[in-house]
């Protein structure tokens, strides 16, 4: 009787480090993905696929985009300041994360690859700002 519940403290305590462990590396990935910049939650499909909701966030030349759910700290995709952006607005109603409130979608023509990024409508301002404010030499579209 005292081992079975011995065995069940200790099942309970490893559980409970499981857990606090995985908030830990959780805190630490979005810590190190931020790198003291601001970032934005997001949705990311390529056109006739589902949504996956992303963390983005802003470099020198490029917006990368991190899965929100995963432990990897390397962006899963890439858009270049270089790369033709238009709007599409609002979304078929019922598509979208319901993490992503009021969402505006903009695509992005990278090569042969079309990627549709939704934000919310402030993050949306915010980033055709950044796509519209490149430094000369740098092509951009409206």
């Amino acid at each position: 009787m005292a081992f079975g519940l011995l065995l069940v403290e200790w099942l309970v305590c490893a559980l409970l480090l499981l857990v606090v462990l995985l908030l830990a590396l959780t805190f630490w990935r979005r810590r190190y993905i931020a790198a003291g910049a601001a970032m934005i939650v997001c949705a990311e499909r390529v056109p006739g696929r589902r949504w996956h909701v992303r963390l983005a966030r802003y470099d020198v030349d490029s917006v990368l985009l991190y899965p929100l759910s995963a432990l990897s700290v390397r962006p899963s995709c890439e858009i270049p300041r270089t790369a033709a952006v238009t709007t599409l607005g609002p979304p078929v109603a019922g598509d979208m994360p319901a993490l992503v409130d009021d969402p505006i979608v903009l695509r992005s023509q990278l090569g042969a690859e079309v990627v549709e990024i939704a934000l919310p409508r402030p993050a949306y301002t915010s980033m055709r700002s950044w796509f519209e404010a490149a430094p000369p030499g740098i092509g951009h579209s409206a």
